[in-house]
């Protein structure tokens, strides 16, 4: 619950003084236990990886996410996958919204499709949870094209 609710900008570059994007430099973000103690949803696993795939099989993948509601009340939560880096690699979610009681939990599946000749190395994105507009969690994506 700790890396779901994290500051996903909090950690800044030396260099340059902006936000690092990079999921294997910073994960999900610093930690943010108020957010934590105070979160609405969690998701397991905290993060999606799809491992290694050659940069020649136009490979496509699936990975289930279980969504929980930590909330008081009933929620629709929309489930995005922002956009991949580097070229050749995208993702998607499906369903994109879940409606859950209290307490309740449910599935999601977040798909990797690599056409032949992606780019080489990470490809990475962030699957984000939100209710009533405001993220409530959120989780690192992230393929290897070898």
């Amino acid at each position: 619950m700790r890396v779901n609710t994290s500051d996903a900008t909090a950690v800044k570059s030396p260099s340059t003084g902006g936000s690092l994007t990079d999921v294997n430099a910073v994960g999900s973000g610093r930690e943010n236990l108020l957010s934590a103690v105070n979160a609405k949803a969690a998701l397991d696993p905290v993060s999606v990886s799809f491992g290694a795939v050659p940069s020649g099989s136009g490979n496509s993948s699936s990975f289930n996410v279980t969504l929980s509601n930590l909330g008081s009340g009933s929620a629709t939560f929309s489930v995005s996958v922002g956009s991949s880096t580097g070229t050749g690699v995208s993702y998607s979610v499906s369903p994109s919204s879940l409606f859950l009681s209290p307490g309740q939990s449910g599935t999601v599946t977040v798909t990797m499709s690599s056409a032949k000749g992606s780019s080489l190395g990470g490809h990475q994105a962030t699957l984000s949870v939100s209710a009533l507009s405001s993220e409530v969690a959120h989780a690192a994506v992230f393929t290897f094209i070898k």
